[in-house]
């Protein structure tokens, strides 16, 4: 029983002895991710009293050399070293960031200006948090020719007075120097416009919208007016089976009654519509004097016999004459 407490107590020891002897990968600097175009330092510590100068590195599990126990690298991958008289080292991850700054965007104030008008252009980017002190410098191209150098860090471009020759597509770049990092922007055609020409397009553009509400206002009111006349049409147009009341025939004339009256049928307002209803108006007037409607009219029976007679289609020419005799006879007894 004591040579198997002995036992496990030895194998305890030798496992921490080799954990104790295990080399360390030391990353400078020790934040990751790492920005693009950065080297970064890796340092092998080993385990002892002596300080080791040759180490054994090994990327992705493959060995690399023996090399010193300080070397710097700019390639992501699995890093892992040993040293003489210590074990394998656990392994150190590095992961590159390619966004030390973001692609710039070229932005302008119009991509139409009128000729003589100023006009900027502004190449914008955005770094990373982790390098805000990175400087960049910036460069303008149109149709692929330079108009300003890289030297300049200003990422905006003052055109005070912009002309025809200065239409095309431009572009920008921003360059990290240090990191030798270069991004481009996508391309802003800018056109520049004559002033008279723009003038005259706008004017031309102002007068068919005008012309076109006219034409639509006109067309309203011409819809809403025929509705209108129609609407009246219908209201106005007499009614064909509808008798004429009293109020709608004429107002006879009267006149001074004497001894020497002569019967004179005399017919008004007929209806040109009924064919089947004519009226007629009997009125008597005398010899060598003129009506006079200014004077008092006569008593009811001696006002004037508006008759009425029902015509009837198709009738035999007997009853016409029989008809005819009878309005004779009415006439000549009033």
């Amino acid at each position: 029983m004591l040579l198997w407490v002995l036992l496990l107590i030895l194998g305890l020891l030798s496992r921490q002895a080799a954990i104790a002897k295990k080399s360390v990968v030391e990353p400078r600097p020790s934040w990751t991710p790492i920005l693009e175009g950065e080297a970064v330092t890796l340092i092998c510590h080993g385990v002892g009293p002596l300080k080791e100068e040759r180490a054994w590195w090994y990327k992705n599990q493959q060995l690399r050399g023996i090399l010193s126990t300080i070397i710097q690298t700019n390639h992501p991958g699995e890093y892992r070293c040993q040293t003489q008289g210590s074990t394998l080292s656990d392994p150190v991850n590095l992961v590159f960031s390619s966004e030390l700054f973001s692609p710039p965007e070229l932005k302008t104030t119009t991509s139409e200006p009128i000729e003589g008008t100023p006009v900027n252009l502004s190449c914008e980017t955005q770094l990373s948090p982790q390098r805000l002190d990175t400087k960049l410098y910036f460069s303008f191209t149109r149709d692929g020719m330079v108009i300003t150098s890289s030297g300049k860090n200003s990422h905006v471009l003052q055109i005070p007075t912009i002309q025809t020759k200065d239409s095309g597509s431009y572009r920008c770049e921003a360059k990290a120097v240090t990191q030798n990092i270069l991004k481009q922007s996508n391309y802003v055609k800018i056109s520049v416009k004559n002033p008279i020409r723009s003038q005259t397009n706008t004017n031309i553009m102002e007068i068919t919208v005008a012309l076109i509400i006219i034409f639509n206002l006109t067309i309203v009111v011409l819809v809403v007016y025929f509705k209108l006349l129609r609407k009246s049409g219908r209201s106005s147009t007499p009614n064909p089976y509808r008798v004429s009341s009293i109020s709608d025939l004429q107002e006879p004339v009267y006149s001074n009654p004497s001894s020497q009256k002569e019967l004179m049928p005399i017919y008004g307002n007929v209806n040109p519509v009924a064919e089947n209803v004519v009226y007629s108006e009997v009125t008597s007037k005398e010899y060598g004097k003129e009506a006079n409607n200014t004077k008092k009219l006569p008593e009811i029976e001696d006002s004037p016999v508006i008759y009425a007679e029902v015509k009837q289609k198709h009738q035999p020419r007997d009853s016409k004459k029989t008809n005819a005799a009878d309005r004779r006879q009415d006439v000549a007894e009033n």
